[in-house]
């Protein structure tokens, strides 16, 4: 990521500011999408659909950067917000799955149509059997939703792989990260794992 980030600033200032670099950060957690980089206490946000933006997260605040330390920073204060907890295999266990998007555009004269792109980092909790962790209680309904969005995660991956004519319908909608994804996966993006 460090990497990605400083190729990008670097981008910029070689093209004399034309590019505008944010970033928005946000975690899954329960099936709900939560804001890392709002202040105050996390609320779910709503997940909505545009034909001309695909599944967004409505009223996400993003973070307009200039430099490695001010994207470092961002991500470590997100990064305190997620949700964690302990259980019998991990005392820091992240009990949600979390998206730092960047958002790349064009800053173009007006005449010219402006250029824009996402680069997304996702960072997903990992899956967990409930009998080893011992969990239970709240920490067994978070290991039920985490290991439900990854198999959704599965299932439209696998899909997406299939030759173009035996592909059927991709069930990007079967959860939120999936949603939140789709347009990485299917659209015209790159995918690196």
């Amino acid at each position: 990521m460090q990497r990605s980030f400083a190729c990008l600033l670097e981008q910029s200032r070689s093209r004399s500011s034309d590019l505008a670099l944010s970033a928005s950060y946000l975690e899954i957690y329960n099936e709900q999408v939560r804001d890392l980089l709002r202040p105050g206490p996390p609320c779910a946000l709503p997940l909505r659909w545009s034909k001309t933006r695909g599944f967004y997260v409505e009223n996400q605040l993003s973070v307009d950067f200039e430099s490695l330390e001010a994207i470092a920073d961002l991500l470590l204060q997100g990064s305190q917000r997620r949700r964690t907890s302990a259980h019998a295999l991990n005392r820091h266990s992240s009990r949600s799955h979390a998206l730092l998007t960047i958002h790349v555009r064009h800053r173009a004269p007006s005449a010219c149509p402006s250029k824009q792109g996402t680069l997304c980092f996702v960072d997903l909790a990992g899956s967990e059997r409930v009998k080893e962790t011992g969990s239970s209680g709240e920490l067994s309904v978070e290991a039920n939703n985490i290991n439900r969005s990854l198999l959704a995660l599965g299932h439209c991956i696998s899909l997406l792989a299939k030759p173009r004519g035996k592909r059927t319908h991709i069930p990007y909608r079967d959860s939120k990260l999936t949603r939140l994804l789709a347009r990485s996966l299917g659209g015209s993006g790159i995918t690196l794992m």
